[in-house]
């Protein structure tokens, strides 16, 4: 320092007052205490963060394996369902009884035919069968008698009947 009036504290040692002023001593002891107190704060609120940032993490582990958790069963529900729905399909293409196409099979899957023929040229044949006198059986012999003959009959008319081609048995609902 070149200005001689400028007056050098060091603050790291102690030097003497010339004399003691008591405001100023009060002001430094306040901002002392201030200080402190800020210290203490700090402290506290570090303190409390490094809580809560503990609570936090330990809450989004288990938030995910929660949703961990309801991913698996969502996913082998989505499979469950999958299941239900084919078997529900292909239960309501057949005969509960017999086991063989029903009625809207049976239209399914000549619209497809007819589709196919249309688009490639190709023709189609159809055979039906009917079983006469068939409420006959029913009446004489009764319902179960009926449903035998049904599922007996159904093996002969799901047989294959030439190369590449399959009889396309249908059970006639309205024939029980």
């Amino acid at each position: 320092m070149n200005n001689p009036r400028a007056r050098a504290v060091d603050l790291d040692q102690e030097a003497p007052l010339s004399s003691p002023n008591p405001l100023l001593e009060e002001r430094i002891r306040r901002l002392e205490a201030r200080l402190d107190r800020e210290r203490r704060a700090r402290a506290e609120a570090e303190r409390l963060l490094e809580t809560k940032s503990l609570e936090l993490f330990d809450a989004n582990r288990a938030l995910s394996a929660l949703a961990a958790d309801l991913e698996k069963r969502v996913e082998e529900r989505t499979r469950e369902l999958f299941h239900e729905r084919q078997l529900a399909l292909k239960t309501a293409e057949l005969d509960a009884l017999t086991g063989i196409a029903n009625r809207a099979s049976f239209s399914r899957q000549l619209d497809e035919l007819l589709l196919r023929a249309r688009d490639t040229g190709e023709g189609i044949a159809a055979l039906l069968r009917d079983l006469d006198d068939f409420k006959a059986v029913n009446d004489t012999l009764g319902h179960p008698a009926g449903d035998a003959l049904l599922v007996e009959g159904r093996g002969a008319w799901s047989r294959p009947c030439g190369r590449g081609m399959w009889w396309r048995a249908w059970a006639a609902m309205s024939s029980r």
